[in-house]
């Protein structure tokens, strides 16, 4: 909105807003911010935290990330804002708060105050002490009812340096003529002290009736506020509390307790969508545990949800690829990772789910082109052990197909060459390393350097691991024994 025609006078004054006020607030606020997010965190943050120091710096570290996450991007809206409205617009007509704003003429001004504002300058810690100055004007409208009411309108000192607001407050009691006496006299620099209230004789009622209807707003604004930081702050800190405790149990493979734990986090937080994932995680661990379909049905439904509340999550999407694979449908695992490739092209276990999925299909060098990318980055000690282990068997699976046409001897020597250091004790491997997949490969091994009964042995044993009709490498019908 442009200034109006009526305001275009030579006695047009802009009282800016000030940057160093702004950067001031943003400091003030920035503080305020990070300690009540940080003692919120203090709840979720304890299961994990191994020590009150380990504590104490995890809590460190969130406050000092929330500070200046939250003092840029107020500066960024504050100066933005500052850069567009300029500031608070004065004529001989009115006053305007910012260039957008409309006009408020003096005729419909019926009352000013001014007050420090105590409550602002301690809680942000405000080196320059707050100051409120209020207008109480009518609106020109036809409506006889609103016309009688009063409206108040805010212009805090904190947006300006103190010679701006002094003088601002100097201009707008000389221009309403409420204080004849006291505005001719104001001096440039106001003490931080000053309080006045001054008011249109006539509309002494109205003005007693808007401040006791303020003050009935201002608590009911304080208590939802409270009640709203209350509950939010409290589900938070909870169901980041029951977040970080399953994924404890779950580390000591307390399955049971961990999925309680998940439930009551997504319960406290239903658009929680890294609980979902979680919780539809252990779901599968479970339903491969105890055969049961039900579970691996509701893995499914947490993944999907998951998605749903984060469209742009990749582990959810390669969950759903993994199952669908371990089923033998590898179409709409290939659509799952057809997704993350958009998403997350450079994700570790993406890639190697693409690496096992295109030895599945027969597509034995794209298979060997991706296995090889994630060895280079093992050798270079960014990769998870058990994926360089899964990256290592697919590998000696793709020489083990080549060894079914001619060079068996070299393609048999290369496939050993990357599995042969890995032993066949189940109990040596305790980090989530593919176990099953490794006695598959080794099973092909056996089977082609003419040991059947050590094949056989191998193949049986991989075959009572697999629970839920999931679909191995040495299943009937696989494509990559197929080729």
């Amino acid at each position: 909105m442009s200034l109006d025609p009526r305001d275009l006078s030579e006695n047009t004054d802009l009282y800016r807003f000030d940057s160093q006020a702004l950067a001031q607030l943003a400091v003030g606020t920035s503080v305020f911010i990070a300690c009540v997010l940080t003692a919120a965190d203090i709840l979720p943050l304890w299961p994990i935290s191994d020590s009150l120091l380990s504590l104490a710096l995890r809590l460190v570290g969130q406050w000092i990330v929330v500070v200046v996450v939250w003092f840029v991007g107020f500066q960024a809206i504050a100066h933005t804002l500052k850069f567009i409205s300029k500031g608070v617009v004065v004529t001989d007509y009115g006053i305007k708060l910012s260039r957008f704003d409309r006009v408020i003429p003096w005729t419909s001004i019926k009352a000013i105050s001014l007050e420090p504002n105590l409550f602002f300058t301690r809680l942000f810690q405000l080196k320059t002490p707050a100051r409120k100055l209020t207008l109480l004007f009518h609106f020109e409208l036809k409506n006889g009812f609103m016309r009688k009411l009063l409206f108040p309108n805010y212009i805090p000192s904190f947006f300006f340096n103190k010679q701006t607001f002094d003088a601002l407050v100097a201009d707008v009691a000389r221009r309403t003529q409420l204080l004849p006496n006291l505005s001719e006299s104001m001096q440039a620099d106001l003490p931080y002290t000053l309080a006045f209230c001054a008011l249109d004789p006539d509309e002494g009622a109205s003005v007693r009736t808007t401040y006791q209807w303020l003050d009935r707003q201002r608590v009911v604004v304080t208590l939802m506020i409270l009640f709203l930081m209350v509950t939010v702050l409290g589900q938070r800190a909870m169901g980041y509390y029951c977040y970080n405790t399953a994924g404890v149990l779950m580390r000591q493979y307390k399955l049971s307790e961990a999925e309680g734990y998940y439930r009551q986090a997504v319960r406290y937080q239903p658009a929680f969508a890294a609980g979902w994932n979680a919780l539809g995680q252990v779901q599968y661990k479970l339903a491969q545990i105890e055969h049961d379909r039900k579970r691996l049905a509701e893995a499914d439904v947490c993944w999907r949800r998951a998605i749903l509340l984060k469209l742009d999550y990749v582990e959810p999407r390669l969950n759903l690829a993994r199952v669908s694979m371990d089923r033998g449908d590898l179409v709409v695992a290939q659509e799952f990772l057809d997704k993350v490739s958009f998403l997350a092209p450079d994700n570790a276990l993406y890639i190697l789910d693409q690496a096992e999925l295109s030895l599945r299909k027969g597509d034995y060098k794209r298979s060997a082109k991706l296995a090889r990318l994630l060895l280079v980055e093992a050798d270079a000690g960014r990769l998870k052990h058990e994926y360089a282990f899964k990256a290592n068997c697919i590998m000696a699976m793709v020489y083990l197909q080549k060894a079914n046409g001619n060079a068996v001897n070299e393609n048999l020597a290369e496939a050993e060459k990357y599995i042969g250091r890995y032993s066949q004790r189940v109990e040596d491997y305790r980090d989530g390393e593919d176990f099953t997949f490794f006695l598959e490969v080794s099973s092909r091994l056996q089977e082609i350097k003419g040991n059947k009964a050590q094949a056989q042995r191998l193949a049986a044993w991989a075959a009572s691991r697999r629970t839920l009709d999931q679909v191995g490498l040495l299943s009937p019908g696989n494509l990559a024994l197929d080729r």
